[in-house]
């Protein structure tokens, strides 16, 4: 039986080592997800790194070699080595002595978390900690990171063809024509000058994903908004599902029995609205984690990018921008869910003759464009308000293309042409 303590397990150090010493392949395995400050004995950590060291330079690890490069023989010395090699026999169970030992690792180090945030507590106010928190925290939930032969990637992607695997229809024929839908693990910006309508179109595509039951079942959608409040979120989907103008609804100017129809529809939705203002990246992954924990996401909204921010950031506001797009992208791929980001474009469209909007025209951009897969710029040419055009001028998986939408103001929504 081995020794675990709630903090350490010496007898698992020690034989996960003896392992390598005898099988020097096996460090490579390991060292993917553990490194020498993963064990909690100083003599443990001087001989993983040693081994690196080796190993790294080409030079295969036994006892002797080992022990000829360790400088300090009285702390490290033949007999602590072999005892290693001893414990290590007919004990092969590497990954669960790896887990441990980083679970361990993680204990000690989240204890060390909170001793910590219980001293700067006394000094510094309540949101400051919060936000140190929240990116402290977010530490302990990164992903261990695997690289994946062709032949595993294959079986995975064939897999998903025979459970009949779908991408995300938006509901919009010409725009899922281009995109063949919404792809899981993406970043998609949807642009315009300001009273263009993007608000209103990610909210029809979350009301075709989420209610209107496109995809022949709904979908689970989460709104960050910074913009506007859950409140008025309802009152466009309740506009747009009734068929009646936003200000009869505001006005209560509708009749009982249609709101009782709308009831039904909005019961079944799938649909999570989170209107907390000075959203952060480290937030926003902490809130889908949270979510996720209770039940699938498959697309989430933010509107819009700019109005996020990252605390205390002290470079120029383009720096900042990129790097809360760059974190937007690593969301989506590490939950495996489609991020729809509404984004600002700048005045340099309207000085030009035809106001055509091109991808450099985002505002604040950055490195806005090389992070998203899918980028689609609105605009209203000579402000026809009856009609839309939708540019889709980046498109990772396909072609780039122009497509119009009617739209219909009173009750803000885009339909197809």
């Amino acid at each position: 039986m081995f020794k675990v303590s709630i903090f350490f397990s010496e007898d698992i150090e020690k034989v996960l080592i003896g392992n390598i010493l005898l099988e020097n392949k096996i460090f490579f395995k390991v060292y993917e997800k553990i490194k020498c400050k993963d064990f909690f004995f100083k003599k443990n950590q001087l001989i993983f790194e040693k081994i690196k060291k080796l190993l790294f330079s080409n030079i295969k690890v036994d006892p002797i070699v080992l022990l000829e490069n360790i400088n300090n023989k009285k702390f490290i010395n033949i007999k602590y080595i072999n005892s290693m090699i001893n414990m290590a026999y007919k004990r092969r169970n590497i990954k669960f002595y790896t887990n441990i030992i980083k679970q361990k690792s993680l204990q000690r180090k989240f204890f060390i978390f909170i001793e910590k945030i219980k001293n700067e507590t006394k000094k510094k106010p309540f949101k400051k900690i919060v936000n140190i928190i929240y990116k402290k925290l977010d530490n302990f939930f990164i992903k261990e990171v695997k690289s994946k032969t062709l032949k595993k990637k294959f079986k995975e992607y064939f897999n998903k063809y025979k459970k009949n695997y779908k991408n995300i229809l938006t509901g919009y024929t010409k725009l899922d024509k281009l995109t063949m839908g919404l792809h899981r693990g993406e970043l998609v910006i949807v642009a315009g000058r300001p009273s263009t309508g993007k608000t209103a179109f990610v909210i029809n595509i979350c009301e075709n994903i989420s209610i209107n039951l496109i995809n022949k079942k709904n979908l689970q959608s989460v709104i960050f908004t910074m913009e506007m409040s859950s409140e008025q979120i309802l009152v466009r989907l309740l506009s747009s599902i009734l068929n009646i103008n936003s200000c009869k609804i505001i006005k209560k100017n509708i009749k009982k029995e249609k709101i009782l129809k709308t009831k039904k529809k909005i019961l079944k939705s799938k649909i999570i609205m989170d209107d907390s203002s000075n959203l952060t990246p480290e937030k926003l992954k902490i809130r889908i984690k949270n979510i996720i924990n209770r039940k699938k996401i498959d697309v989430v909204i933010i509107d819009y990018l700019q109005l996020m921010n990252i605390d205390e950031y002290k470079e120029n506001r383009t720096n900042e921008v990129s790097k809360i797009s760059r974190s937007l992208k690593n969301i989506a791929k590490e939950f495996n869910i489609s991020i729809i980001a509404v984004s600002q474009l700048n005045r340099n469209s309207e000085q030009r003759y035809d106001k055509i909007p091109i991808l450099s025209d985002l505002r604040e951009s950055g490195s806005i464009e090389q992070d998203a897969d899918l980028i689609i710029l609105m605009y209203n040419n000579n402000y026809n308000e009856d009609e839309t055009k939708f540019i889709v001028a980046k498109n990772r998986n396909g072609p780039t293309g122009i497509f119009k939408l009617k739209f219909i103001k009173k009750i803000t929504k885009f339909k197809n042409l």
